[in-house]
């Protein structure tokens, strides 16, 4: 049997799949290469030097979050968990045997993990939802039929997650419950700032949610991976045509950010207006993915990150400040600490 995938985007009803993470390595320890951002002098955060650390990741990473530089989460392929104590990353055993590809947590004693539990070859998969109390991981029932994607909450009481065929379910601090999103289309992404203001992208698709109801605003012609922000007026969201920014009335692309197709954006994650990560594949041809990319914007110019001609995919980000950022990749896991 082959490896269980995650698959992030394919137009619903048809289509070729869009597959996110295409290759897997069998290396757990990663040697450090440095990696600096050319040409960007504007400050500790535009200068972080990047390394690969040592983890026990055995499969492509697909997500990662946490509570703080102490408590942050990596999950990925075949079940892999991992988690970060301020010192090592180590393996966790949640006992589960699922197949997690996002995670999000509102403190080291709330964390959820979305995915699948079954091999994904139609782009729905089997939901599953996993939670950590601090002690002990359980299961909990999805309400959607296929798997979830994304996860993102704005409290403990208030976590959203989506995924294909317009599949939203929502927790409220006691239960996971259904709720219509009114698209059919496949999403892959979700966060927001509050409870009345969240944003759900996917396929040829950006909804917004007020508190009371779904709506789409915009539709564009492309698949939107991943959105984050600071504010209501200061939204980003990354496609397979570039990146997005709403700064309260609409949105508009972005250019010379170093991420126009082929380039693939995947995901995207900052402190401030003027920090902003991106990260994803520097090229991709008939969707087969080459070579990682990262991009830094610093308010005004954006900057690439030379990671090399052999470097791995990145498909996530997340970091606890400005001076302590992380990436996953197909290879293991990429850290942003302040150069010199």
């Amino acid at each position: 049997m082959g490896p269980r995938i995650a698959i992030y985007g394919a137009p619903n009803g048809g289509g070729s799949l869009k597959v996110r993470v295409l290759a897997a390595t069998m290396s757990a320890v990663l040697t450090p290469l440095f990696l600096t951002g050319c040409g960007d002098s504007t400050g500790p955060e535009g200068r972080l030097a990047w390394s690969s650390v040592a983890n026990p990741a055995t499969w492509p990473l697909t997500g990662i979050w946490g509570t703080s530089s102490s408590d942050v989460w990596a999950v990925g392929w075949l079940g892999t968990v991992l988690h970060f104590d301020g010192a090592t990353w180590s393996r966790v055993a949640t006992g589960t045997g699922q197949d997690p590809i996002d995670v999000w947590a509102s403190s080291p004693t709330d964390v959820w993990i979305v995915g699948t539990d079954g091999i994904i070859s139609d782009g729905l998969g089997f939901p599953t939802i996993q939670h950590y109390d601090g002690k002990t991981w359980s299961i909990e029932a999805s309400p959607t039929p296929g798997l979830l994607s994304a996860i993102w909450g704005s409290s403990a009481s208030d976590v959203w997650a989506v995924g294909p065929a317009g599949a939203m379910a929502h927790y409220d601090g006691s239960s996971w419950s259904s709720v219509a999103s009114g698209t059919t289309d496949q999403l892959s992404g979700v966060w927001g700032t509050s409870a009345s203001d969240v944003w759900a992208v996917g396929y040829h698709t950006i909804l917004h949610y007020d508190g009371t109801r779904w709506s789409a605003l915009s539709n564009v012609s492309s698949f939107v991976y991943g959105v984050w922000g600071t504010s209501a007026s200061d939204v980003w969201a990354v496609s397979s045509s570039g990146i997005l920014h709403n700064d309260g009335g609409g949105w508009s692309s972005v250019s010379s950010s170093g991420f126009e197709p082929p380039a693939g954006p995947y995901a995207i994650w900052g402190t401030s207006r003027s920090n902003v990560w991106v990260v994803g594949t520097d090229n991709v041809n008939n969707n087969n993915v080459c070579c990682g990319k990262i991009a830094h914007f610093d308010g005004t110019s954006w900057s690439d990150i030379s990671l090399g001609a052999t470097s791995p995919v990145v498909n996530a980000v997340w970091g606890s400040s400005a001076s302590d950022v992380w990436a996953v990749t197909n290879d293991g896991i990429l850290h942003g600490t302040p150069a010199g």
